[in-house]
């Protein structure tokens, strides 16, 4: 419609999208290329950039106007799993070291806790074979119907949340597994549940328990979230429980190949080492931990100087001007650029408040301030 209200012949598009937002464009360059002539544009002038994007296309056709920046490591960038026939529709260009590694481990009644450590893993490998997994045994129709709901409800607030508090909220579940791997309830809990896994009542006692410690933590240690957040992480349980108890019936007998002769036993290997190991499967989707790998490949960026403590405005210089940013900031008046804490925090408490500005102007004038104002950080 905008095409024809404004009667343009030739367009160029440039289209960028992150993680869900990643799919939506490679849907959108997918429709662009279907369509040249009707978009008024050619696919020299298509221009889509996604960023550690979720597959969302049924088209398996590689567009080389599309380009996926991913990273391997990032779970996210599986989903959904390869045996249901989703693509990205464009040319991936890879990012960060597939040579990291996680914690194998599997379920044992005779370890403490129940976890078994069976070594190292590439984190690469196991993310493809639980993406596997998971499609062996859970339907795109299941899925779609049972288990998106819940957990885009959990994902989206986990995203939503700062550094610190991610790092909180992972502190919390592992507080909560570990009490509930604790529970002498536990492993009668889980055997019953096993037994009958397609029973409503096997998914209540299991979900029940879980909640139990949930709620005990927050009693003892408080909420990750916020009140209600809390409640729809909370509600979010049963019906995860009921999708995936199935699914632990059949990782309760799994076996790994460590390349010996036979493949050695791991009960629950899957859903362990991915609890087990939440954080390190998560943390490089974040979006600063990628721009912090693009821009290390980004020769722009290995050029700059370093960042000089108290040179809030990066001229390279610190004066009176970095000063009146500090009381502008302060002052909620609006300033020309980001204002980077590291920079601008110059008493190391954390906070960017008129402590530092003052501490600026009394280095300007060789009076008694914390170290380190005037040098590189």
């Amino acid at each position: 419609a905008y095409i024809d209200q404004y009667d343009i012949i030739q367009a160029k598009y440039w289209v960028a999208g992150y993680s869900r937002s990643g799919a939506v464009a490679n849907l959108f360059g997918r429709a662009l290329n279907r369509d040249l002539p009707g978009f008024r544009t050619t696919d020299d002038d298509i221009y889509v950039y996604t960023f550690e994007a979720a597959l969302g296309s049924a088209e398996d056709t590689a567009y080389e106007n599309i380009h996926n920046i991913i990273d391997l490591r990032d779970t996210v960038t599986y989903v959904y799993p390869s045996l249901w026939s989703m693509y990205g529709c464009g040319v991936p260009d890879y990012i960060g070291n597939t040579d990291d590694t996680i914690t194998l481990t599997s379920f044992s009644l005779l370890s403490d806790g129940h976890v078994q450590d069976m070594g190292e893993i590439k984190t690469v490998d196991f993310i493809s074979d639980f993406m596997t997994f998971l499609g062996n045994n859970l339907s795109r129709k299941t899925y779609y119907e049972k288990l998106q709901a819940p957990v885009s409800q959990v994902a989206q607030i986990y995203y939503s949340l700062s550094k610190e508090q991610r790092l909180a909220f992972i502190e919390y579940f592992n507080q909560v597994f570990s009490e509930l791997k604790n529970d002498n309830k536990l492993i009668p809990s889980l055997l019953v549940a096993l037994a009958a896994p397609n029973l409503k009542r096997s998914a209540e006692l299991l979900a029940n328990l879980i909640i139990k410690h949930m709620d005990q933590v927050s009693s003892t240690s408080g909420k990750p979230v916020s009140d209600d957040e809390y409640e729809t992480v909370r509600a979010a349980v049963l019906p995860i429980v009921s999708v995936l108890l199935p699914i632990a019936g059949k990782d309760s007998t799994a076996s790994y190949d460590f390349g010996g002769a036979r493949p050695k036993s791991a009960p629950f290997y899957h859903i362990m080492t991915f609890a087990g190991n939440l954080d390190s499967l998560f943390i490089h989707h974040y979006n600063y931990n990628v721009f912090d790998e693009l821009t290390a490949l980004d020769s722009y960026y290995q050029e700059r100087i370093d960042y000089i403590l108290g040179d809030v405005d990066g001229d390279g210089v610190v004066s009176v001007i970095d000063v009146t940013y500090i009381q502008r900031f302060i002052a909620d008046i609006e300033i020309p650029f980001y204002l980077e804490k590291e920079v601008s925090d110059v008493d190391g408490d954390e906070e960017v408040t008129i402590i530092d500005a003052t501490f600026i102007q009394r280095w300007l004038v060789n009076l008694a301030c914390p170290e380190g104002i005037g040098k590189p950080v």
